[in-house]
């Protein structure tokens, strides 16, 4: 996280619903490194379901039956709650959402609210072209577009500990250390 708030959130755009594009994504996939890519549940309109998919990403899962199972299950606050402790606790600097035009308004805004509450950065597949709403959706929060599947790629390969945030080859620390932009202050 940078002294004035999480990065920049970025936004993927898939004009034509490649597949190239999600298989970039999974493949970033990668939470011992801090890279976390998640696919949503589709047609699930459940109010906890992104928060769900998130912890299965993570590779947490829902406690099973018992008296609480449905309050856990359906509560949006529990849930999420949860997501933002388990990303802080995995150290997850990057978090990649797919499908997210796919989503409903209150679901992307509860991604930008994880983005702020953990200071992650924050990426977007956006599988269609750029939509009033997409804008609409980020005309408070600072951002950047990708309309290239070379460039997409670039952003999504974060995890080369010599390469720095600009991709130039970092002559500081030992290769095993993660670059210094990844490292999260406070």
């Amino acid at each position: 996280m940078t002294a004035g708030g999480p990065p920049a959130v970025t936004v993927l755009v898939d004009k034509d619903d490649h597949p190239a594009w999600t298989a970039a994504a999974h493949t970033a996939h990668e939470p011992a490194l801090g890279l976390l890519t998640v696919d949503p549940s589709p047609a699930n309109g459940a109010p906890a379901a992104l928060a769900h998919d998130l912890l299965y990403a993570l590779g947490k899962r829902l406690p099973q039956g018992g008296e609480t199972y449905g309050t856990w299950a359906d509560s949006q606050r529990p849930a999420w709650d949860a997501v933002a402790a388990w990303i802080l606790t995995h150290r997850i600097r990057h978090l990649i959402v797919c499908r997210t035009d796919r989503l409903t308004t209150a679901r992307q805004k509860q991604l930008l609210a994880l983005r702020e509450r953990c200071g992650i950065h924050l990426t977007l597949l956006w599988h269609r072209p750029v939509t009033i709403a997409l804008r609409t959706l980020l005309e408070q929060t600072p951002y950047h577009l990708i309309e290239t599947l070379p460039q997409a790629r670039a952003v999504l390969n974060t995890r080369n500990p010599h390469r720095t945030a600009r991709g130039a080859p970092d002559s500081k620390g030992p290769p095993d250390q993660p670059p210094a932009w990844t490292t999260r202050s406070g």
